[in-house]
């Protein structure tokens, strides 16, 4: 049987659930973005550069706001973290804000397919999460190489 690969929205939901894990609060969300968000950061800025991977996410992000209309109160600070400006989180449920990160996530790794291509993106994502289970995700077979 041939493996598939996921959609963007797929991967991010599987990426931002390792990091989740059984989150039941709004501050649990929130950590679980910095760590998902933090590790593509330290990642991504050596081989792009902080100034490359910011601009990706400030992509991402902006592309997210169609979906998500509070993703406009977040803003990318200099470090590259993900940072709450206003009234980002008033009356948000766990879900609206889980869905939210993962939307920005989804179209970090759509911009990634887009500049270096699924099968290259596939192996970032694994360098960066190598102990996840990539076992059904096509591409990531064989490479150890990230």
């Amino acid at each position: 049987m041939e493996q598939e690969t996921p959609s963007h929205k797929d991967l991010a939901v599987r990426l931002f659930q390792s990091e989740k894990a059984d989150a039941s609060s709004l501050a649990d969300v929130r950590d679980a973005a910095r760590r998902t968000f933090g590790k593509l950061n330290t990642h991504l800025s050596s081989r792009l550069g902080s100034d490359g991977y910011q601009a990706l996410l400030k992509r991402a992000l902006m592309l997210s706001v169609a979906d998500c209309a509070w993703l406009a109160s977040i803003r990318v600070a200099e470090d590259g973290a993900l940072e709450e400006t206003g009234q980002a989180f008033v009356d948000r449920s766990v879900n609206e804000l889980t869905d939210g990160y993962v939307a920005v996530m989804a179209n970090l790794i759509g911009l990634l397919d887009t500049f270096i291509g699924r099968k290259l993106s596939l192996r970032v994502l694994h360098s960066v999460w190598p102990d996840w289970a990539w076992n059904d995700v096509k591409g990531t077979q064989g490479d150890s190489n990230g």
